[in-house]
């Protein structure tokens, strides 16, 4: 494999064809976990 270099503009425009086409990366995994949706939303602190 060899080592190209690409100057910003030129990665930039490659990396929003990616997200354009659907093929950027996916989120990553270690975040906010999603909410449970068969039932009732626990209410926060300030809705209770």
């Amino acid at each position: 494999m060899t080592h190209q270099t690409l100057d910003p503009a030129d990665l930039r425009a490659r990396l929003l064809r990616q997200r354009l086409r659907g093929a950027a990366a996916p989120a990553p995994s270690d975040g906010i976990p999603r909410a449970p949706r068969g039932g009732p939303l626990p209410l926060s602190s300030a809705q209770q």
